[in-house]
């Protein structure tokens, strides 16, 4: 009885194993089926086409023969289609199990673009960036030295870090950003004209990414008219200086200033012409002073700081030694009184304009 039962048992787990024989997976073949794309999502410029790939894959990652396969674009920012041309076989026949859709940008927004196939649906999100924004402008023709504020008026356009804004490349100088970010105050160069270009420029839909783009705005502007008086002490125009300030101002013209200097307790005559400004100090406290100068030719520019008789050098000068190098910039600091500060200009031409950016730290 007992060798029965035992052999019972052993048919009973004999049939047990014979039964799970084979792929223990083979029920999740061709099952949970999922549409796939790669990339499976888009940043594209406006105007720009990029490939997405489509596979339909089971449980197991099997890639599945594609059947009912549909491609919808969402709010008209792009245009979808699929490209019957991909992936030809030999005998001019189509591969089943890929597809290929070509997805155009044609507007700037954040969208999505819908891929159905064996019942199954995929978004692909997709952003489209800017390659122009419309914008406004104070004025069209401002005068040199003439704030000029551009507003972007598109809706959900920002100015971000760095804000800027320049006429063929040529570089104007920011001077207030708004409060929310929708426009700036900025000085573009003496001269300049052409359509205008924003830097810095932020999408709401897109976080984190500045762009550079052309506005639909044109600005001409006037030659720079001349500082007068910088050619003596008794007459150099004198600048505003205070705690925790800045400025910036184009000029230009001739180096009218030449005069003896003492400098190391040897005396000699200033090597260079130049224009002069006038720098005061208030007081009580003394004022760390940071002066940059920047112009857009060869010329080879210098800085240089002289006591109230103008002819003493004192602190230090900024003065690359070369054309090529600038901007040039240094920091001083400045106990109460008067000095002069020299834009010296060591090439026998002159530049067109060139800019003087003035700044002071605040007082602790």
């Amino acid at each position: 009885m007992n060798r029965t039962m035992c052999g019972g048992f052993l048919l009973a787990t004999l049939a047990a194993l014979a039964g799970c024989s084979g792929d223990p997976t083979n029920d999740l073949v061709g099952t949970d089926l999922s549409v796939q794309a790669s990339p499976t999502s888009l940043f594209m410029a406006q105007g720009e086409n990029k490939p997405v790939i489509v596979t339909v894959t089971d449980a197991q990652g099997n890639d599945q023969d594609i059947t009912s396969f549909q491609v919808s674009a969402g709010s008209g920012a792009v245009a979808a289609v699929e490209d019957t041309t991909y992936q030809p076989t030999n005998n001019g026949g189509r591969l089943p199990t890929t597809r290929r859709v070509i997805i155009t940008g044609q507007s700037p927004a954040a969208t999505t673009v819908t891929i159905t196939a064996n019942g199954q649906a995929l978004d692909v999100p997709v952003r489209v960036t800017p390659i122009s924004t419309t914008a406004t402008v104070s004025n069209p023709v401002p005068a040199a030295n003439e704030p000029l504020v551009i507003t972007l008026a598109a809706p959900g356009y920002k100015f971000g870090s760095g804000a800027g804004a320049n006429i063929a490349g040529a570089a104007g100088v920011v001077t207030a950003v708004a409060p929310d970010s929708s426009s700036v105050t900025v000085l573009l160069p003496p001269g300049a004209s052409g359509p205008v270009t924003v830097d810095s420029v932020g999408v709401d839909y897109a976080p984190g990414v500045l762009f550079s783009l052309p506005t639909d705005q044109t600005v001409t502007v006037g030659p720079v008219t001349p500082q007068a008086g910088t050619g003596s002490t008794g007459s150099a125009p004198a600048l505003a200086i205070a705690p925790g300030t800045s400025t910036t101002f184009f000029d230009g013209g001739t180096f009218d200033y030449s005069a003896p200097l003492v400098f190391a307790g040897v005396a000699g005559t200033f090597p260079t012409p130049a224009r002069l400004y006038k720098i005061t100090v208030p007081g009580p406290d003394s004022l760390t002073i940071t002066t940059t100068v920047d112009w857009p030719s060869p010329e080879d520019l210098g800085l240089y700081f002289f006591q109230s008789n103008g002819t003493t050098l004192i602190g230090t000068s900024a003065d690359a030694g070369g054309g090529g190098a600038h901007p040039e910039s240094t920091s001083n600091t400045f106990g109460p009184g008067t000095y002069f500060m020299a834009v010296c200009n060591f090439s026998a031409s002159n530049p067109a304009y060139f800019s003087l950016a003035i700044s002071t730290d605040p007082l602790e």
